[in-house]
């Protein structure tokens, strides 16, 4: 797909600037992180995450809030994993402890 952008430098109906072509801009740079990502997580690499940098706002909140999800995902996951390759060497790994408060 190819977008052309025409921008003019006009103001809103209460004389600020208009914001259109910033959040157009915006909205485009967390799609493309996310797609990294994602892309990242498909080819395994589950320690790979959202870069916040230079984001701010709801773009931040949200980026950061993809995070989290993968962090709380993939946590209970690699302790599990842990475990299981202790158990494959014959070494019973101590009870896990941790709570989770999920489907585990």
């Amino acid at each position: 797909m190819v977008l052309k952008l025409m921008a003019r430098n006009k103001t809103n109906g209460d004389g600020h600037k208009d914001q259109a072509i910033d959040e157009l801009v915006s909205g485009t740079a967390v799609l493309t992180e996310i797609k990294r990502l994602a892309a990242a997580v498909k080819d395994g690499k589950l320690d790979a995450r959202a870069s916040t940098e230079g984001m701010a706002g709801t773009d931040r909140e949200l980026l950061q809030a993809i995070n989290d999800t993968l962090d709380a995902v993939i946590g209970p996951l690699n302790v599990a994993a842990e475990d299981i390759d202790r158990i494959s060497k014959s070494d019973i790994p101590e009870k896990i402890n941790e709570e989770y408060k999920r489907d585990f």
